[in-house]
């Protein structure tokens, strides 16, 4: 008979702290409180380095055709209908143009308007782009705060921020951002209204800047991410993005195509090669942003590339190449790298090469978001990653040393991009620095001639023009120093390049006009005439031709066509106060004398220290009979350094 024994009294489970309710409640406040102040903290950050940027003006690089030339500034004189027709620079970018006019509103001329608008999209896209990485990383503050700092301050981005020209990258980004958000938002919560503004969102990238097509290709990135697989299914609500996109593929084509945008002569080995370049050039700087450039030279059509053209379009092909590896093995990397190839695949210039330059800064606004969000995630999943016990020390020592690296990085980072702020200053300090990089460029010498021509440092701007023309004997670069030695009274080299010119082209009408002007100032002013009406009748809108017709005539003793010229002259430039004094000469001696008056006071009231208007003003009213106005103008014509008749002296 077995005996039994007395069961073993179980020990009592011990109770549950009673403070750890009230615990988790408040690390999910502290929680909620850390990420509203890392995103703070990221938009502050960015602000405080840009904001030297307020004081920088504009530069001669696609500035005017956006500013002082851009016709659609005034919305008090311009049709809304023109914002959605009318071609700024070989595109068609509507929502940008009406930013521009709403600055010129509040502002109207001031650069310091423009740039603080641009500067505040920027720091609302720093905080688009925490809430994005916020959303893609399930809510790690870390992962999205580092991903919006190094949006906000990583030197290459400086060009789409502190370039007025570039508004339309800083605006598109910031609708491009909030589609992605509300796209993930569709996937989480399976509401079509989400896809609504998504694709409302998306309209408005695309009438900001016509890069935003490739947004129906992110989406699909987006949904791969959320699911960590696609499938036909699951892509059927991106199929109207793909419509949206392809309506405005067609239509930016179409404007690149009439504003002659698109460079045709390079074959598609040469634009592989382009691409190549452009695309491990990127990456290189993503992670070493020195020595940038707002313009980067590349080879002219069948020229011989150098030999690291194909070494970097190998090495693209490799990286290209690891996304298939990745696909299976990391998500993560998969979708940061594929994030960024499909972000720039369009300016890679492999289908057409577009503009002059090799690659472009600003090309990366919204492309290395992808990367940035990889190496952030990578670092804050460090320790997580670690298991509990001998090797949690291990792995927080490899998160402390990740995020060491890290916080040098951006530290670097911030140096970098204050300075290259500053080198949007003005045309000087901007094509300077492109010379640092590329010293052979003939478009920075040419560019930055004419800052110095129109700041009246003309002998420094002919050293520039003459070395654009040794680097690069374009009929441009050409065309604008035979202006300004027109302009230096040197009629004999002027004429040498026009001849040049000519020899290029017959029926060029810069080089007949060029041509036609320095016979004026050779005093040939027959020749001078026969040249410049050739020029006329291929172009009537020149404003040069226009003027210097006139001139011709003037010196011809033809005052009556002399007339007729200059005042088409001032048709196209009604406040034009050189024309306006020109043409008053003519009337004078033409005899023509209350109109001379009247034409030379309009003259001076554009331009008070107008010496030549107040001389011929005194001429013409001394004339009519008005002696007192006269001798006044006289007396004003002789304070400017005016030298008046003595026969004119005696009468007043």
């Amino acid at each position: 008979m077995k005996t039994r024994t007395a069961p073993r009294p179980s020990s009592p489970k011990p109770a549950s702290p009673p403070v750890s309710a009230p615990v988790r409640a408040t690390a999910y406040s502290a929680e909620k409180v850390t990420w509203y102040w890392y995103m703070a903290a990221a938009m502050l950050i960015t602000a405080g380095l840009y904001l030297p940027s307020l004081r920088n003006g504009l530069t001669n690089w696609d500035d005017p055709d956006y500013l002082t030339n851009n016709p659609l500034l005034d919305f008090s004189k311009t049709p809304l209908s023109a914002y959605f027709t009318t071609i700024i620079s070989g595109n068609l970018h509507p929502l940008t143009m009406l930013s521009l006019s709403l600055d010129y509103a509040l502002g109207r001329t001031s650069p310091e308007q423009f740039h603080r608008t641009s500067l505040l999209l920027h720091i609302l896209n720093v905080g688009l782009v925490f809430g994005l990485c916020w959303q893609l990383s399930s809510g790690r503050s870390l992962v999205a705060f580092l991903v919006a700092l190094w949006f906000g301050i990583h030197p290459m981005h400086v060009e789409s921020v502190a370039w007025l020209a570039e508004r339309k990258d800083v605006l598109y980004g910031f609708f491009f951002l909030l589609s992605l958000i509300a796209y993930w938002q569709f996937l989480k919560s399976k509401k079509w209204l989400f896809v609504g503004l998504s694709l409302l969102c998306g309209l408005l990238a695309n009438m900001a800047k016509p890069a935003a097509v490739i947004l129906p290709v992110v989406l699909v990135l987006l949904t791969y991410w959320y699911h960590k697989n696609l499938s036909i299914k699951q892509l059927t609500s991106t199929l109207i993005f793909f419509a949206l996109s392809g309506y405005f593929a067609y239509i930016t084509l179409q404007s690149q195509a009439s504003a002659q945008a698109i460079n045709e002569a390079y074959s598609v080995w040469e634009r592989t090669q382009l691409g190549g370049y452009a695309f491990i050039n990127y990456l290189l700087k993503f992670i070493w942003p020195v020595n940038l450039s707002a313009l980067y030279g590349r080879p002219g059509a069948g020229t011989p590339f150098p030999t690291v053209f194909l070494v970097y379009t190998l090495l693209s092909v490799a990286v290209v190449s690891s996304l298939v590896w990745l696909y299976r093995r990391s998500a993560l990397w998969f979708f940061g790298l594929a994030f960024f190839i499909v972000n720039l695949v369009l300016t890679l210039q492999l289908i057409k090469a577009v503009g002059s330059a090799a690659y472009a800064d600003r090309y990366t606004y919204i492309a290395y978001i992808g990367l940035f969000f990889a190496i952030a995630m990578t670092i804050d999943s460090l320790y997580q990653r670690t298991q509990p016990g001998a090797f949690s020390t291990y792995g927080r020592t490899w998160k402390q040393a990740g995020l060491a690296i890290a916080a040098v990085f951006s530290v670097a980072f911030a140096w970098l991009t204050v300075q290259r702020t500053a080198i949007w200053k003005n045309s000087e300090t901007l094509w300077t620095d492109v010379l640092k990089t590329q010293p052979f460029s003939a478009t920075a010498y040419s560019n930055r001639a004419l800052f110095y021509e129109q700041a009246n440092r003309l002998e420094e701007a002919l050293a520039d023009y003459d070395a654009a023309v040794q680097a690069d004997p374009k009929p441009l670069f050409r065309a604008n120093r035979a202006y300004l030695l027109s302009r230096l009274n040197r009629p004999a080299e002027a004429e040498a390049d026009a001849d040049f010119l000519l020899t290029q082209n017959p029926e060029n009408t810069v080089a007949l006009t060029i041509k036609g002007t320095a016979l004026v100032g050779k005093n040939q002013p027959v020749a001078a005439i026969t040249y410049l009406e050739h020029a006329y009748r291929l172009d009537s809108t020149y404003l040069n031709t226009l003027v210097n017709l006139g001139s011709a005539y003037f010196a011809n003793q033809q005052y009556a066509k002399a007339t007729t010229y200059y005042q088409k002259a001032i048709a196209r430039q009604p406040t034009n106060a050189q024309f306006l004094t020109n043409l008053g000469a003519t009337y004078l001696q033409n005899r023509q004398y209350p109109e001379a008056a009247a034409t030379c006071q309009k003259a001076i009231a554009q331009d008070p220290a107008n010496g030549p208007a107040h001389m011929y003003a005194c001429y013409a009213l001394l004339r009519s009979g008005h002696t007192a106005e006269a001798r006044q103008h006289a007396q004003q014509a002789q304070a400017l350094g005016q030298t008046i008749d003595a026969t004119i002296i005696k009468l007043l």
